[in-house]
């Protein structure tokens, strides 16, 4: 009988622990399938998430892309698909691909941006694409904001009253220099760019609509008339083709229906006292500044002001090596050269001219000479002074139709994404 319940018990026994061995392969091959599964759920959740990193950087830095592309990641063996499309603008989406063992995965991820928004030019008093070779030297002052895409020179005591901000660096590094610059308000080193647009195509659709003025001639000529001092709104442009030639035309600058564009194909000259808001543009060349360029109402002492000057080239904005520019030169306005700078014609021929002082803001592809220095001193052409016009601080406060930019940084308001979970039943 004992011989028989031993029997019993080890047959028992022997199926409890074959039973234990056959669940405990299946829970170990069920393990490996959920790890494996696990594993490539995260490849291409992770593949959907890269794509959107992607997508977010190609849709900042070009606000003209549309479509749909496609990268292959050699680290996973998978790709991703970014896609914008032209009917949700703010939406950019990633869709992975992944070939997993016994399936292809994709996982979708929706990055929502905020509305782009439009900032002017006239944000800043100085800047740059780059500097080029140029320096600031003693005697040298700004009053406002200054920015370069580059980095700028330092050579002798120059004073920046506002912040300055560069995207590489100020050489000599502030404190190091044997002269020492004055940042009044600081400076910072290694901020995004900024970029210029690639044409003055919104300024020419406005010169071209019916409100505004398009000259097709090789050289336009535009004298500003303020009109009578004691009647503000009276204020108008002559146009001509010439120095003295007839005119060609008279523009009212507040004149009913006038979009206040004013533009020439080619090179532009103006001089005058301006009553009332206008850009003047160079839709292919440059503009060149004959004498003074004044507001009727200068907006220092005139605190109602709202005279607006806007000088908008393609190429450059030069100041003319004329007689009237010998001694001074004063510019009541604000200077965008596209892909150009702000210089002066025959800078470095040994005569010195003066003080060369603009109120307003001055944006310029690459920076242009004014004059030449010799150990930090000025031998040739004008010192400079540069002053902000505060007004401007205003966004909304700007010559019709002036460039700006849209910031690089548009942040991010929403962020949706799905991931597919791995089934963690078991497996035969």
């Amino acid at each position: 009988m004992a011989g028989r319940a031993q029997l019993i018990l080890v047959i028992g026994l022997g199926l409890i622990l074959g039973g234990v061995s056959l669940n405990m392969n299946r829970w170990s091959k069920s393990a490996g399938h959920n790890s494996a599964y696990y594993f490539e759920a995260l490849t291409s959740h992770n593949l959907a998430i890269a794509g959107a990193q992607v997508g977010i950087s190609k849709a900042l830095t070009d606000s003209a892309w549309y479509g749909s592309n496609d990268y292959t990641e050699n680290t996973s063996g998978g790709m991703y698909t970014i896609v914008r499309d032209p009917a949700e603008p703010l939406v950019v989406r990633s869709i992975s691909t992944y070939n997993g063992f016994n399936e292809v995965l994709h996982d979708t991820i929706e990055v929502y941006l905020a509305e782009p928004t439009f900032t002017s030019f006239t944000l800043f008093s100085w800047m740059t694409n780059s500097e080029g070779p140029c320096q600031w030297v003693s005697g040298d002052s700004v009053y406002g904001k200054l920015h370069s895409n580059g980095s700028i020179a330092i050579n002798g005591a120059p004073v920046f009253m506002d912040k300055v901000t560069t995207v590489h660096k100020i050489n000599p590094p502030p404190g190091k220099g044997v002269d020492q610059a004055i940042f009044s308000k600081g400076y910072e080193s290694g901020v995004d760019s900024i970029y210029f647009p690639n044409d003055l195509q919104a300024v020419y659709n406005v010169a071209n609509d019916p409100g505004g003025k398009f000259y097709n001639v090789p050289s336009l000529w535009v004298t500003l008339d303020g009109g009578n001092p004691a009647i503000h709104g009276d204020g108008m442009a002559i146009i001509r083709t010439s120095k003295s030639g007839p005119a060609l035309d008279t523009v009212h600058v507040t004149g009913g229906g006038f979009t206040g564009i004013i533009m020439g194909n080619d090179s532009v000259h103006v001089q005058g006292s301006l009553d009332g808001q206008l850009t003047i543009s160079s839709n292919m060349g440059s503009i060149y500044i004959e004498d003074n360029l004044l507001y009727e109402q200068d907006p220092r002492v005139v605190t109602t002001s709202k005279d607006l000057l806007g000088l908008v080239a393609e190429q450059s904005v030069i100041i003319t090596d004329n007689p009237a520019n010998q001694t001074d030169c004063v510019i009541q306005g604000n200077i965008f050269a596209r892909s150009g700078s702000l210089t002066v014609e025959n800078f470095s021929n040994g005569v010195l001219r003066g003080r060369l002082s603009i109120y307003g803001s001055i944006v310029q592809d690459v920076r242009g000479a004014v004059g030449t220095n010799f150990g930090g001193a000025l031998n040739s052409g004008y010192f400079k002074s540069y002053a902000y016009d505060t007004r401007l601080y205003d966004p909304n406060f700007r010559p019709p139709t002036y460039p700006g930019y849209v910031p690089a940084s548009s942040p991010v308001i929403g962020w949706w994404e799905s991931m597919r979970l791995p089934d963690f039943g078991t497996y035969d």
